[in-house]
């Protein structure tokens, strides 16, 4: 079932009675359901329905409220076609082995989906052979689709492998910082993290004060620091979220200029005189 704004939600009945609905059931997941395997494709607008051992009759198929409206039905009649497929490799370098009993005119395009994956690994018309790709990192486990095109049936598509995809990988902690204080302005220098396109410091002061900075600098400047005040400066390279995790903390310490245990400046005494 196919539409211009999204996957169908629907409820199905059967010719003996039995109905099967879409409503509630997670995108994106081949999810088993009283013998049918359904699963709804948002990005594809696309729901597709395949029962078990189909009984032969009239099947009737209702949109749920707060569907997108259907603009095509495509139907699957006789075998099915057989895929046999598996993945190789470690970390973000994988290969997908398939074996594909083809029939003159087919050709087969491989998906990589899950809850925040869904792209084409690619398209063969061959009967087997190995697809190269890199997994992006994240996301727990993730479903391999094939998609079979031609020999005069409407598309079907079908799980074929999965696999676990790899950790989020941690940024590094920041190296060599340094914080220079001239009167009330507090300068930050660090070295830059390999992967990370921005920087969280965060200032805290004795008083209470709390001021955090965003950057993609490698030197930030704090003003308005009273010179009797000191505190904390943390700092982590932030990571995406999608491939990278947010590094650990490297802090260093704002020292107060003079009070507080660190006495102002005076001036050097000179020698006694003799009377």
């Amino acid at each position: 079932m196919h539409s211009t704004t999204g996957a169908p939600d629907v409820t199905v009945t059967t010719p003996g009675g039995l109905s099967v609905s879409t409503a509630g059931l997670p995108l994106n997941q081949i999810v088993t359901v009283r013998g049918f395997r359904v699963v709804r494709f948002p990005t594809l607008h696309e729901t597709i329905i395949a029962p078990a051992r189909p009984a032969a009759g009239r099947y009737r198929i209702v949109t749920n409220s707060g569907s997108p409206a259907i603009t095509r039905i495509d139907r699957l009649d006789g075998v099915r076609p057989r895929i046999i497929a598996h993945i190789i490799g470690a970390g973000t370098h994988r290969h997908l082995v398939y074996r594909f009993a083809r029939q003159a005119g087919q050709s087969v395009t491989f998906f990589e989906i899950s809850g925040q994956v869904d792209r084409s690994l690619g398209t063969t018309t061959g009967g087997s052979g190995t697809l190269a790709f890199t997994a992006s990192p994240g996301h727990g486990r993730r479903q391999i689709v094939a998609e079979v095109y031609g020999d005069g049936v409407p598309r079907v598509r079908m799980t074929v492998a999965s696999y676990l995809a790899p950790a989020l990988a941690r940024l590094a902690r920041v190296s060599h910082l340094r914080v220079h204080r001239r009167r009330a302005v507090a300068t930050v220098i660090f070295a830059g993290v390999p992967g990370a396109r921005e920087y969280r410091i965060n200032l805290a002061l004795s008083d209470g004060t709390r001021q955090v900075i965003t950057t993609t600098a490698h030197r930030v400047r704090f003003g308005a620091v009273f010179i009797d005040i000191g505190g904390t400066i943390t700092v982590r390279a932030a990571g995406n979220g999608l491939s990278t995790l947010t590094g650990a903390p490297t802090r260093a310490r704002l020292s107060p200029l003079f009070g507080r245990g660190k006495p102002a400046h005076q001036p050097r005494a000179g020698r006694p005189r003799r009377p």
